[in-house]
């Protein structure tokens, strides 16, 4: 088709390249209609991504809420039990100064008092270090769901490009398609089954040259049944412009 436009001559080429032109062009045509697809399942897997991300975040703020609130729960436990640790020491204190027997046994309740206050402020202190040590987990999810979101919106404004790429190339095709369609007369699938018919006749005259040399004139009698109606296809067809006809040559 170039040689023909630029009136260079081999015209008997120009339909077998029109159509292996048109070929590549229906290639990319697939090609970018593919990645067009693509783009759009990736939208839309970026899109439930940051939906499940979302909701991952707010169930994570949720939980650090409720921490927060339980750990202010606690702070409560371990006033009160500061206050009651106060109140049995002054107790045991009192029954410390008296000597009857009420005193001694004021002193008793006291010291047991104590030993349970102790012992509930020490779990209190456990469960505050383990609330403390799921905040600090709760923290780092957090981060972690932030830059995933990040992610998965960088990914979705790639997809969206690709998206917006692959619909300006099937523009850029179609404008293409457009002007092949002039330059050559064809249309996508005339120029596909002349682009098959050409790699047949090639694979053809590949075939029927080892034949001859191999078996000569017998191999090409065995074929006549077959190869007559293509000859006379052959003989029925215009001949290309600018071909010289027999007789012509040496006039």
């Amino acid at each position: 088709m170039i040689r023909r436009t630029a009136g260079l001559g081999g015209a008997e080429r120009d339909g077998i390249e029109d159509a292996e032109i048109w070929t590549a062009h229906e290639s990319a045509s697939r090609a970018m209609r593919e990645i067009d697809r693509a783009a759009e399942r990736v939208t839309a897997a970026a899109a439930r991504q940051r939906a499940q991300l979302d909701a991952a975040a707010e169930g994570a703020r949720a939980i650090a809420g409720r921490g927060e609130a339980s750990s202010a729960a606690l702070r409560r436990v371990r006033e009160v039990l500061e206050r009651i640790d106060v109140v049995a020491l002054n107790a045991g204190l009192e029954g410390a100064r008296s000597s009857d027997a009420s005193g001694r046994g004021l002193l008793l309740v006291s010291e047991e008092l104590r030993a349970l206050v102790g012992r509930g402020a020490d779990s209190v202190g456990e469960v505050e270090g383990s609330m403390s040590q799921a905040a600090g987990a709760l923290t780092e999810l957090g981060e972690r769901l932030e830059q995933t979101q990040k992610d998965g919106a960088a990914l979705g404004e790639v997809a969206a490009s690709l998206k917006t790429a692959a619909q300006a190339g099937q523009a850029g095709l179609g404008d293409l398609e457009s002007r092949l369609r002039k330059a050559t007369g064809l249309d996508p699938e005339t120029a596909r089954l002349i682009a098959i018919a050409g790699d047949h006749a090639r694979g053809l005259a590949s075939s029927l040259s080892a034949l001859d040399g191999v078996q000569g004139t017998e191999a090409f009698r065995a074929l006549a049944p077959l190869l007559s109606p293509l000859a006379k296809l052959l003989a029925a067809l215009p001949e290309p412009e600018g071909a010289a006809r027999p007789g012509e040559r040496d006039g």
